[in-house]
């Protein structure tokens, strides 16, 4: 219609003698992370085969796989965050827990960068929630697992823990930090703030499960005997 945005169909032909087309460049894997982003959050293991034959049943068309990736790393990315952008934010998270919670112990290590580059450079990190912290002490076992594992993503590390047992046999997540690597020199400073935490002063009382390097750095900040120590880790290994 004339000066307007609006127009008006005057005829249509309802027979079709064009095939269908089953190839959709107006399709992308932006448009895809956004459509599909409600139930890859409920399924984040989403096999990619499974997903790319959803969107050719929902939507008739050909996807390939690349895109199909593409697009669910980009939803994940949505659900879980930048770790660029998490990382930046890391001090305001410090503040956000210790405002919210002024009991809890966060120890943040950081060391200089090379000359000419901004601003020091993040390494360690280790937490303590003091509700945490106050329902162990007083309501759980004197039992203390200790594990590590890697951590996948762009700046790599490791995850060190401390998981104690309650009185229901479950778990009870203690302490946690994030490391650059688990060896000897980040397991004593993750386990003199964890027994300074709980208040570990005589160790006899105390249970710990471990295993390889772990139970060597046990030696100093829990005064355990080392040849307790040397049996244990050749049970385990």
């Amino acid at each position: 219609m004339q000066n307007s945005s609006t127009y008006q169909i005057k005829s249509y032909a309802a027979a079709h003698t064009c095939g269908p087309t089953f190839e959709q460049k107006q399709m992308s894997s932006t448009w895809l992370a956004k459509n599909y982003e409600s139930e890859i959050r409920m399924n984040p293991s989403w096999p990619l085969a499974s997903f790319q034959k959803k969107i050719i049943n929902d939507w008739h068309c050909n996807v390939g796989l690349s895109m199909v990736g593409r697009a669910k790393r980009l939803a994940l990315k949505n659900i879980r965050g930048d770790h660029v952008q998490q990382y930046a934010k890391l001090w305001n998270y410090v503040n956000e827990v210790k405002k919210a919670m002024p009991d809890s112990t966060i120890d943040v290590v950081v060391e200089a960068q090379e000359i000419g580059l901004d601003g020091p450079r993040f390494k360690r990190i280790y937490v303590c929630l003091g509700p945490v912290r106050k329902g162990f002490k007083i309501g759980c076992r004197p039992i203390i697992g200790l594990d590590g594992c890697h951590l996948k993503g762009p700046y790599g590390g490791q995850l060190l823990t401390a998981v104690g047992c309650d009185s229901n046999d479950g778990m009870y997540p203690i302490s946690w930090a994030i490391v650059e690597a688990e060896n000897t020199d980040s397991w004593n400073w993750f386990l003199n703030l964890l027994s300074v935490d709980v208040g570990i002063v005589n160790s006899a009382s105390w249970t710990f499960i471990s295993d390889r390097q772990k139970v060597y750095c046990m030696t100093p900040p829990f005064n355990i005997i080392h040849a307790y120590l040397t049996c244990h880790n050749y049970v385990y290994l």
